[in-house]
């Protein structure tokens, strides 16, 4: 029942890609088809996730660049590859930090966090959720 919810709405936002004209949109629609596809299908998800960067370095867009090193940190921690998540979710901080975008900052000090409490460096570990949390607090985002 789950998947086939998750097939429908797979086919309405392929639909909606297939349409798609502006970057935001365009990279939007990869994230969501990424997100969709990460525990059901990693070939899948990243297809998406590549379109991503294509897109985002073909246009220079930023924010785009910063999603694509996000999700791939995803990607790669979805695949149990901790040293290529850690790589890909450090140079997104750089961007976010480039950004000025505190939200997504939390996010990705929250990320690096986990992956420094998996290899149980609980210094560090702290140290980036206290940064996560600081960042959070900031933007209102109890969520992170």
């Amino acid at each position: 029942m789950v998947w086939c919810q998750t097939e429908q709405e797979i086919d309405s936002l392929k639909q909606l890609l297939k349409g798609s004209t502006g970057i935001e949109e365009s990279v939007r629609l990869n994230e969501e088809l990424f997100v969709a596809y990460l525990y059901v299908s990693l070939d899948s998800a990243n297809h998406y996730r590549k379109n991503i960067k294509v897109i985002s370095d073909k246009n220079n867009y930023t924010n785009g660049q910063y999603l694509y090193n996000s999700l791939s940190g995803r990607y790669h921690f979805a695949k149990s590859n901790l040293d290529s998540a850690f790589v890909h979710i450090e140079s997104a901080s750089k961007i976010a930090e480039q950004l000025e975008n505190k939200s997504y900052l939390a996010d990705c000090y929250k990320k690096i966090g986990v992956i420094y409490n998996i290899k149980r460096n609980d210094s560090l570990s702290k140290k980036y959720a206290l940064l996560a949390l600081d960042n959070a607090k900031q933007t209102d985002d109890w969520r992170t």
